[in-house]
């Protein structure tokens, strides 16, 4: 599956993974999460950190990333981060919509993993109670999927997984 993140910086082909742990961390402070790399078949990393194709597979402790053993998946993975500067008592969200604009109950099989960022994050009182929390998640979409975030800034990005081709756009 292709990788692409969405960000207060955009959106971008491929996800980052924290270098020293080799894993990726969504969320932060005390319910941040990481999902590690599936050592029997790593996904491939280049020298800054950056994975641009990998396949989520269930271990009995969550997920992992491992190297995509499909050459025509339809599907890809989405990193969701909606943490941007610190803002006051913002809430940053993302909701996802399908192809007929449906934003009920399907979404649950299209989360792979989400994590917050508590207010335990920040060593300043005064920040932490200014950022009330942020939702951050990894998601598997599939072709006509709609993502829309909310970042902790206020603004809003819409994004539409068109094809394997095409890949993730702004709307």
């Amino acid at each position: 599956m292709k990788v692409f993140t969405i960000n207060h910086f955009g959106l971008r082909k491929g996800m980052k993974l924290d270098l020293f742990e080799n894993n990726l961390h969504i969320g932060a402070g005390s319910a941040s999460k990481k999902i590690c790399l599936f050592k029997k078949n790593l996904p491939e990393v280049d020298k800054h950190g950056f994975v641009y194709e990998a396949f989520p597979v269930r271990t009995a402790n969550g997920f992992v990333l491992a190297k995509p053993n499909r050459l025509n998946d339809e599907r890809v993975l989405v990193l969701v981060m909606t943490r941007d500067r610190v803002s006051d008592k913002a809430i940053g969200r993302w909701t996802l919509q399908d192809s007929e604009k449906n934003s009920s109950f399907f979404w649950q099989e299209k989360v792979i993993e989400k994590a917050t960022g508590p207010k335990d994050f920040y060593f300043s009182p005064q920040l932490a109670d200014k950022n009330v929390a942020w939702n951050d998640a990894l998601l598997k979409l599939l072709p006509g999927d709609i993502v829309i975030v909310k970042f902790t800034n206020g603004k809003k990005m819409i994004c539409k997984y068109e094809s394997v081709e095409k890949g993730l756009i702004i709307c």
